[in-house]
C-alpha cells in the first residue's frame, strides 16, 4: 500500500500528467471546432469519429507513466523497489497507476474540452437533427450532458485498457519511446482488424459508444466496459508474466 501511495503521489505531482490533460483538451477542442461548430454534441461527435484526433489522445494518455517501468529497470532502481516490497506488489502498482494515469488524462482532458466548447458554441444540442442510437436517446430526452459524459467515460476506459500494452512492450524491449508509442500502435491495429466483424467485436465502434449491442443503455454500457476491462486484464496478465520473469532472473 505504501508503494502504491508513493507512486500515486509521484503521478499527481508529475508535470507530464497535467501537460497530457491540457494536450488532450486542446486536441479535442481543436478537432471539435474544426470538424463542425453547430452544437457542442455534434462537434464533439465529429471529432471523436476522426482517427487522427483519437490517436493523439492515446499517445498523450501513455505519456505520464508508460515508460516508468523500463526507465526504472534500466536505472536499476526497480530492483530496490522489489527488494523493499515484493514482486507481486510492485507489478500490481505499475498496472494500477498506469490505468489510472491513462483514465485521468483522457477523462479530464475531454471533459475540459467540452466545458470550453459549451462556452464558445451557442447550444449543447442541435435540435434540427434527429438522433438515433442506443445512447443518443439521452439527447432526445434532453439529457445531452449525460450523453457526452457516457461517451467520454467509455472512451477513457478503452484508452486505459490499451495503455497497459505500454507496460507489456516496455517489459520486453526496455525502451521508453517504444513504451509510449505502443498503445497507439496496438490499439490501431486491433481496431482496424476488428472493424466490420460485428457489433459485439468491433472495438472501434465500441470505444466511441457507437454500439447497437442492446437497446438498453445500461446493458450496452456494461458490455462496452466489460470488453475493455477484459482486454486490460489480458494485457495485465502478460505484463505480470514478463515482468515476473525479469524480476526472478535479476534476484537469482
Amino acid at each position: 500500500m505504501k508503494l502504491l501511495s508513493a507512486y500515486f503521489k509521484r503521478l499527481l505531482t508529475s508535470p507530464l500528467l497535467y501537460f497530457s490533460v491540457l494536450g488532450t483538451a486542446a486536441i479535442c477542442f481543436f478537432g471539435a471546432y474544426t470538424e463542425g461548430n453547430t452544437s457542442v454534441i455534434m462537434s464533439f461527435n465529429n471529432a471523436l469519429f476522426i482517427n487522427s484526433y483519437r490517436n493523439m489522445i492515446v499517445l498523450l494518455a501513455a505519456l505520464p507513466f508508460s515508460a516508468v517501468y523500463c526507465r526504472e529497470w534500466n536505472e536499476k532502481s526497480s530492483y530496490y523497489v522489489v527488494i523493499r516490497t515484493s514482486p507481486v506488489e510492485s507489478i500490481i502498482t505499475y498496472i494500477v497507476v498506469q490505468v489510472t494515469a491513462a483514465f485521468l488524462v483522457t477523462f479530464l482532458g475531454m471533459m475540459l474540452s467540452v466545458a470550453i466548447l459549451c462556452i464558445t458554441l451557442p447550444e449543447l444540442v442541435d435540435t434540427s437533427y434527429v438522433y438515433t442510437g442506443t445512447f443518443t436517446q439521452f439527447i432526445n430526452k434532453e439529457q445531452g450532458a449525460l450523453y457526452v459524459l457516457i461517451l467520454i467515460f467509455h472512451y477513457s476506459v478503452s484508452v486505459s485498457a490499451w495503455s497497459v500494452s505500454g507496460l507489456v512492450i516496455s517489459a520486453i524491449f526496455m525502451n521508453p519511446y517504444i513504451a509510449i508509442c505502443s498503445p497507439l500502435v496496438i490499439s490501431y491495429i486491433l481496431e482496424l482488424f476488428t472493424i466490420g466483424t460485428g457489433k459485439y467485436t468491433d472495438l472501434w465502434t465500441l470505444s466511441i459508444s457507437f454500439s447497437t449491442v442492446s437497446e438498453s443503455p445500461f446493458l450496452s454500457s456494461a458490455y462496452i466496459c466489460m470488453v475493455f476491462i477484459f482486454i486490460g486484464t489480458i494485457l495485465s496478465l502478460l505484463f505480470s508474466i514478463i515482468a515476473g520473469r525479469r524480476i526472478r532472473c535479476e534476484i537469482t
